[in-house]
């Protein structure tokens, strides 16, 4: 595992909900020598080919579709081996079973496209529960790639956690948000791009995706990002973000516990150490300010450091903020 690990993981936010995440596989785990792989049955495969054609191209936003409110690196010569973050965790409601909606870091290259985070996506698991999921492709999702081990490519790891799991995550404090510490991170001899999550003894390596998958990003990435995103296929109303209220410019204090956010973000450098990033390098991209948005503080403290507070109601204005944050 120690060859799985960057650099620096970032430390815990706080003594937060991470020992209180419920992504262990029933039983325990795998035997001895083996992993977790999901049952892919008929129904899953039909609902990956309606979503893969009504969705379109995943790393391309499709304007009246795809709404996103992130920020991204993309500096010239920019070489990164990858993005972290602790996520807080949601389970937006949607007003169709046709749209989704989640948060996610992402590397990006060329047509090579690697995102890990999460979502609610009916479409995808047939429920409206928070799943954790993963994406790559190599050409624009022209031929190549899926989400999560629906085609070759992804090696998986884990004997207890896979993609496509329910994430359960209870916050430590009464009235606080559960958080999860996620990473998408470039190994310095491999070069696989490795997914992980949790913290400390509570660390773990899903797995990853090998770079002889990719073109562009074979050997590092010039494009990090962080976003919260929304599917909303033309002619429909747009669900909410995050916890479905906006971010605020200038109060800190009150959005901890009512604010969707990225918090301790950092990404990888070109010595593959972890490090925030610098408001000169971070591109603003939100696609409709009126129906979402995304605030950066630079730094907050010792414990939540560099944060984007993000989300918004999107047309679901009458319907009530997001409270079911729990898959229970």
């Amino acid at each position: 595992m120690s060859s799985l690990i960057p650099k620096e993981i970032p430390k815990e936010i706080s003594p937060s909900g991470v020992e209180h995440l419920n992504l262990r596989l029933q039983g325990g785990g795998c035997p001895s020598g083996t992993v977790p792989i999901r049952r892919t049955t008929k129904e899953d495969l039909i609902r990956w080919k309606s979503f893969s054609n009504s969705s379109g191209n995943i790393n391309q936003y499709i304007p009246g579709e795809t709404h996103v409110a992130g920020y991204q690196l993309k500096e010239p010569n920019g070489r990164y081996h990858g993005a972290s973050a602790d996520l807080t965790v949601h389970t937006p409601r949607l007003l169709t079973s046709n749209q989704y909606s989640g948060a996610l870091m992402w590397v990006e290259g060329g047509l090579d496209y690697i995102e890990y985070g999460w979502h609610v996506n009916p479409k995808l698991y047939g429920d409206n529960k928070t799943h954790i999921f993963g994406h790559w492709t190599a050409d624009d999702s022209l031929k190549s790639g899926c989400f999560n081990q629906l085609c070759n490519g992804f090696v998986q790891v884990s004997k207890s956690l896979a993609l496509g799991q329910i994430l359960t995550v209870r916050p430590i404090t009464e009235g606080h948000m559960p958080v999860v510490p996620m990473y998408l991170y470039q190994n310095t001899y491999s070069k696989n791009w490795i997914i992980a999550i949790g913290e400390g003894k509570m660390f773990e390596a899903i797995g990853y995706w090998p770079p002889e998958l990719f073109n562009t990003i074979k050997d590092f990435a010039p494009l990090v990002g962080w976003r919260g995103e929304v599917y909303v296929p033309q002619g429909e109303l747009a669900s909410k973000m995050g916890t479905g209220r906006f971010p605020q410019h200038d109060n800190v204090g009150g959005q901890y516990q009512s604010v969707a956010s990225f918090s301790a973000v950092r990404f990888y450098n070109e010595t593959y150490i972890g490090v925030a990033p610098y408001d000169p390098s971070l591109e603003y991209i939100v696609d409709e300010t009126k129906y979402y948005d995304i605030v950066d503080f630079p730094y907050i403290d010792d414990e939540w450091r560099h944060t984007f507070f993000y989300g918004g109601p999107g047309q679901d204005i009458d319907g009530p903020p997001v409270e079911n944050i729990y898959n229970d």
